[in-house]
């Protein structure tokens, strides 16, 4: 149950809050474990691919600096289709961050 993984708040695929793409990633991580009964503490690194989600700002998402614990990438639907924001983002659960500059988060 979707409503029930999300603490309960149902996720709506118009949402793209931290809470909505929290739920959907703990009702996947359930998925994997009950349906497909396969032990994801075995593995360090899980990627997310999200739907196409109206009110989405970003491209994707990763966690920094995880290195052994649990790292993600969440990614939006049509960013899966750019292998250079898969890898941006796979880079930060690898530590890096971005070139920023005083002015510029990305420069």
């Amino acid at each position: 149950d979707l409503k029930q993984a999300s603490w309960g708040t149902a996720y709506t695929m118009d949402s793209c809050t931290d809470w909505g793409i929290y739920g959907i990633t703990a009702w996947a991580q359930n998925y994997v474990k009950t349906v497909l009964k396969i032990d994801l503490v075995q593995y360090s690194f899980h990627i997310y691919l999200l739907p196409q989600l109206k009110d989405c700002k970003f491209t994707g998402r990763g966690t920094q600096y995880c290195m052994g614990s649990s790292c993600f990438v969440h990614l939006r639907g049509d960013a899966t289709r750019r292998l250079h924001s898969v890898a941006h983002e796979v880079g930060h659960n690898m530590g890096l961050a971005h070139a920023a500059s005083p002015t510029f988060e990305y420069g």
